[in-house]
């Protein structure tokens, strides 16, 4: 049974349709989109990792996260008081306190938390505008979360590179455009690009967005997955959209 006692007036509960998990969110402000499902399936992850979400949000990550690796242990970051507080509540919905574990923490400080090389693997599904490049939401919460407001891509990356293991993963999501930009932070941070794989809205389209796996201290050698096609010419979800959703194939 749900709990409506962690609902705020300004909220709903979402149902995410897998392992009757729920999650809270904003009427009104920031919801979690396609990005966050599709890093979610993008990141190989071992059963037993330590794994680290920078950015947390509304904690989406660790939550879908918690389903296909329930042995897992979290930590998940938000700067964000009011969205860090709603995704602890969110936490204790789903009666998952003993794996997720929310930091109402900069990420910058990550290795001053967590220690230094202790995590498995670093997700990451990062503010895309520049200041400078695109219009600010007025909206609090939308603004942090869809601009590099109070960080940037090297911030986040270094931020992996301490808290990760030698041969830690980092996987991250970004806007087609920017892939040589995320491509460069990784190496700069020694973390090699390893995995790539570019989504598409429907075949005849360019990519969108770009989702990129690296390796700290890995070898050099980038292995490029088949594109993921979302839509049919027809609008229609497509086979390996609806797998990733759970959704029941044709």
């Amino acid at each position: 049974m749900i709990n409506n006692n962690l609902l705020k007036e300004d909220e709903t509960i979402d149902d995410l349709q897998i392992n009757n998990l729920y999650i809270i969110q904003k009427r009104n402000g920031y919801k979690f989109g396609t990005d966050p499902v599709l890093l979610t399936n993008f990141a190989h992850i071992r059963k037993f990792d330590f794994v680290v979400d920078f950015g947390t949000g509304t904690g989406i990550i660790p939550i879908l996260m918690s389903a296909k690796y329930p042995l897992t242990k979290f930590a998940a970051f938000e700067i964000q008081n009011e969205m860090a507080e709603m995704a602890q509540r969110s936490i204790i919905l789903n009666n998952l306190e003993d794996i997720i574990k929310i930091y109402n923490e900069d990420l910058v400080n990550a290795n001053k938390i967590i220690g230094n090389e202790l995590a498995d693997f670093v997700v990451c599904n990062p503010p895309y505008g520049k200041i400078n490049s695109t219009l600010l939401n007025k909206n609090q919460n939308k603004r942090f979360s869809k601009h590099e407001y109070n960080i940037g891509l090297e911030d986040i990356i270094e931020s992996a590179f301490k808290i990760l293991r030698y041969g830690g993963k980092l996987a991250m999501c970004i806007p087609s455009a920017r892939l040589l930009e995320l491509m460069n932070c990784f190496q700069k941070f020694n973390i090699e690009p390893k995995r790539l794989l570019l989504v598409q809205s429907y075949i005849h389209k360019a990519p969108y967005l770009a989702l990129l796996e690296g390796v700290k201290g890995g070898r050099s050698g980038l292995h490029i997955l088949k594109p993921l096609i979302i839509y049919n010419e027809d609008r229609s979800m497509s086979d390996e959209a609806k797998i990733i959703y759970n959704k029941k194939t044709s």
